[in-house]
C-alpha cells in the first residue's frame, strides 16, 4: 500500500484504549487513564517522537504543557458548540480557508463540485498562560 512513517507514536487518549504486542506474539488490550505515553511503551515501539491525541476532556493545560517538549506534540479535538463565543464565531466564519494540498486561499462558498472532495483548513495562533498554540478548523 505504500510506505508509512512508523517512527512516530500517536498516543490516542480519546477512548483510553491501547494495544501492545507482547514478546509471545499475543496482543494485549487495555484501558488507560494515563495522559501521556509510559516510557516503556515508547521503548517497546522504538519511538522517540510521539503525538498525544485527546478530546477536550483530557486536554488540561498541564497535560498540553507536558506533551509539547522536545519530540512531543499534541492534538486536541474540541466541540465547536463548547467553544467560547469568540472562538466559535471564528470557527464558523467561512472566510480564511486554504486548500491543504497547496495552502492556496479559497472561498469555500464558491467551490465547484470537483473541489468539494478536497480538504480545507484555517489556522490561527493563540497563547495561553503556559503555551503558544495554533488552533485549526477543517472543512
Amino acid at each position: 500500500m505504500g510506505n508509512r512513517n512508523d517512527k512516530i507514536l500517536y498516543y490516542d487518549c480519546t477512548n483510553y484504549y491501547f494495544e501492545i504486542e507482547q514478546e509471545d506474539g499475543d496482543k494485549k488490550y487495555g484501558k488507560s487513564k494515563e495522559h501521556r505515553p509510559n516510557p516503556k511503551i515508547l521503548q517497546q515501539f522504538g519511538c522517540q517522537k510521539f503525538i498525544y491525541c485527546s478530546d477536550a476532556g483530557l486536554a488540561s493545560e498541564d497535560n498540553r504543557y507536558l506533551n509539547h517538549f522536545g519530540e512531543r506534540a499534541f492534538i486536541v479535538t474540541q466541540s465547536i458548540k463548547k467553544l467560547p463565543a469568540e472562538d466559535r464565531k471564528w470557527a464558523l466564519d467561512r472566510k480564511g480557508f486554504k486548500r491543504l494540498s497547496d495552502d492556496t486561499p479559497v472561498d469555500i462558498m464558491q467551490l465547484g463540485e470537483d473541489d468539494k472532495q478536497g480538504l480545507y483548513y484555517k489556522d490561527e495562533p493563540y497563547t495561553t498562560k503556559k503555551l503558544h498554540k495554533i488552533k485549526y478548523i477543517t472543512a
